[in-house]
């Protein structure tokens, strides 16, 4: 079985990255999944460039403000990342990043499966045992949705309905109105995962 695939999109990497994404990293790479980042090197001595939990890193020229001409430059090389390299998932963050990206995944957010995740930043400050203040910063997910494709949808309501038309005879129709291209299956989610 192939591996999945997930891609994190965000403007820099040792501003960004580095503080917000890295345990969201190690528990795809957990579950088996191929894990890519598209990122702007942002480190002083690029050598140190170094991101736990990433299999591939790409180095993305994005700038924070979006008129930048180096902006053009990144769309085109992150369409051409996301075209070649098929991935299930991509998880976009900041805001230039997160709108190129958007516009990079138009014709592949058509094909595969999507997850979407609602999440907040939250910070936050505490006095440690040696009397230091600590500053915390993290995302807390408030909600996670799996969506899948409607050719997806589709294979998966005729196994579906296979399946259950050898276990009980009659079938229910769809509600008035709806066809079946407005359901969409959606798979149990595993127990083990940190924010379920």
């Amino acid at each position: 079985m192939e591996k999945k695939k997930v891609l994190f999109v965000a403007t820099v990497v040792k501003t960004h990255m580095m503080q917000f994404h890295i345990p969201y990293l190690k528990m795809f790479q957990e579950m088996g999944w191929e894990t890519a980042v598209a990122s702007r090197n942002d480190y002083e001595n690029p050598e140190d460039c170094k991101i736990p939990y990433c299999d591939t890193y790409y180095d993305i020229p994005f700038e924070r403000m979006p008129w930048k001409p180096k902006n053009l430059q990144a769309y085109r090389m992150l369409k051409k990342i996301i075209d070649e390299n098929d991935y299930d998932l991509i998880h976009c963050h900041t805001p230039v990043g997160a709108m190129i990206a958007r516009l990079a995944a138009l014709s592949a957010r058509k094909k595969g499966t999507k997850v979407i995740v609602r999440s907040r930043y939250q910070s936050g400050s505490y006095t440690n045992r040696d009397g230091q203040k600590v500053y915390t910063h993290e995302f807390v997910i408030d909600d996670i949705e799996f969506a899948e494709s409607k050719s997806a949808a589709a294979q998966n309501q005729e196994q579906y309905t296979q399946q259950t038309q050898t276990q009980a005879p009659q079938q229910s129709a769809p509600a008035a109105g709806k066809s079946i291209d407005d359901y969409v299956n959606i798979p149990d989610m595993p127990e083990d995962l940190p924010f379920a």
